[in-house]
This record gives structure tokens, C-alpha cells and sequence, in this order.
């Protein structure tokens, strides 16, 4: 890339600082964010506790730097799985063709038949709470766009001179697909990843006050807020702040992926 865009040089610049945050933070951070202080509960917000304490007198801000490990680990251990099977699927869909990408679109007719959302909480609710749960219950429902976004994009790039080309070589089905359609195609998925890392994220944090992702103790952002939500008239930094962190970090990757976006495919930046 010649030039990159404002948008993806802001996008990587506050995504590097979300990263530095969550590997350095805690190291930098006295005290424990599970550690109760009764004495100092619902303490408003002030030098010593920068965002307040919450009813356990637990220190929101150092509460808040330990869940954005939390809520990144949900970002990639969401999107990588799901990325990974669904470009798979797609891959073979589009290129095999007939038998093969009959069966993988029946698959995908069937994902696509219950709302995503539901899907989640159904699978969730069925193997018990948890993050790791949570990651499952995503990547078996959430392969179904990456299939779809990668089929469709093979369907053009098979037909091109230079993968006929190829074939008239001799070269084989895999070198094909991975050193000339692979690298073609998987910009839009790349693209579309960090959109739907967003979406996993509040994913998670929606879980996390429904009960079925991140279980206390552990101070993730949206465990946070419902713990705030009894509280939110006489301390509302407590659910206040980690929903801000959870507002910059979804700005965060989608400034990325748009950057991704007119970087990559540069005619699309400037339609």
C-alpha cells in the first residue's frame, strides 16, 4: 500500500494503544480488580479512584484496564474461528462447485434460518455459561458470512485469465487456491472482520449482563455495567465508564476496517 488513509492510520494508532493497554495495564495497576474494599464502596470518582469504586468497593478503573483483555480476547477468539471455517467453506464452495457447494449452501440455509442472536444465547444456554462456550456457540453460527462473502468472490476470480492459466500448467487444485485465488479474495473477509469483531464484542458484553458469558469475578466490561445497573441513579460511573471503553473500542476497529477498506480496494474509496 503506497498511501494509507487517515482513517486507517487513526484505526491501527488507537488499536495499538487498546493492545499496549490491556498487555501493560495491569502490570502498571496496584491492587486487584477482584478485591473487595467495603469501606470504600460506591466512592465517586477522584484521585485516588479515577472512574469511583463500585458497590464493592472494587476500583472501577483498574477494573475497567483488566477487561480490555477480556473483551479483545472475545474480539479475536470470536472472529478468528468463524473467519477460518467460513472462508474454508467458501473456498471449497466456490471453487468445487456442484455436489460440494449444494451441501455447504443447504448448511448456510440452515445457519441463516434462526437470528443470529438467538443462535448464540440457544447454544449458550444448552452448553452452559462461559466464554469459552460463548466462542463455540459464535463459530458455529458465525462461519455462515465469511462463506458467503468468499463463495461469492471465487465465482469471479475462477473465471480470470490467470487461474486458467494455472490450470493449463498443471499446477494443483491447492496451489491454486492458496497462492492465486486465496490472496485475491480474502480482502473483503479480512474487511468484514473487523465490522463483525465489533458486533462480537457487544456480543459478549451482551452475554456478560444476561448471565451466559463472563462469569464473575471476572471484570469484564459488560459484567461491569450490570453490576452498575442497581446503582446507575446514585453511582452511574459504574456502568458508565465501561460502556464508554466498550463505545472507543468499537471506533476503534471500525475506523480499521474502513481504512482496510479504501486502502485495499482503492476504487471503492473514491466511488
Amino acid at each position: 500500500m503506497k498511501h494509507w488513509p487517515r482513517n486507517l492510520k487513526l484505526g491501527l494508532g488507537l488499536m495499538l494503544g487498546w493492545i499496549l493497554v490491556a498487555i501493560f495495564g495491569p502490570m502498571l495497576l496496584p491492587g486487584d480488580p477482584t478485591t473487595m474494599d467495603l469501606m470504600h464502596s460506591l466512592h465517586p470518582p477522584s484521585l485516588a479512584f479515577p472512574f469511583g469504586t463500585d458497590n464493592l468497593g472494587r476500583g472501577v478503573f483498574t477494573r475497567v484496564i483488566y477487561g480490555s483483555r477480556i473483551d479483545l480476547q472475545i474480539a479475536l477468539f470470536c472472529v478468528v474461528p468463524a473467519f477460518v471455517i467460513g472462508t474454508t467453506v467458501g473456498m471449497a464452495a466456490g471453487y468445487f462447485g456442484k455436489l460440494t457447494d449444494a451441501i455447504s449452501m443447504r448448511l448456510v440455509d440452515i445457519a441463516v434460518a434462526f437470528p443470529f442472536f438467538v443462535a448464540v444465547i440457544a447454544i449458550v444456554a444448552v452448553l452452559g455459561p462461559g466464554l469459552k462456550n460463548m466462542y463455540i456457540a459464535v463459530a458455529a453460527v458465525g462461519w455462515v458470512s465469511y462463506a458467503r462473502i468468499t463463495r461469492a468472490e471465487i465465482l469471479v476470480v475462477k473465471q480470470a485469465d490467470y487461474v486458467q492459466a494455472a490450470r493449463l500448467l498443471g499446477f494443483g487444485n491447492t496451489r491454486i487456491l492458496a497462492r492465486h485465488i486465496l490472496p485475491n479474495v480474502i480482502v473483503q473477509a479480512a474487511v468484514y472482520a473487523t465490522s463483525d469483531a465489533v458486533l462480537d464484542i457487544f456480543l459478549g458484553s451482551s452475554l456478560g449482563w444476561l448471565g451466559l458469558g463472563a462469569q464473575p469475578p471476572l471484570p469484564e466490561w459488560g459484567l461491569i455495567i450490570a453490576d452498575g445497573y442497581s446503582f446507575v441513579s446514585q453511582a452511574p460511573w459504574i456502568s458508565g465508564f465501561p460502556g464508554l471503553a466498550i463505545v472507543l473500542l468499537a471506533i476503534s476497529l471500525s475506523l480499521l476496517g474502513d481504512g482496510l477498506a479504501d486502502a485495499l480496494r482503492p476504487e471503492l474509496g473514491r466511488a
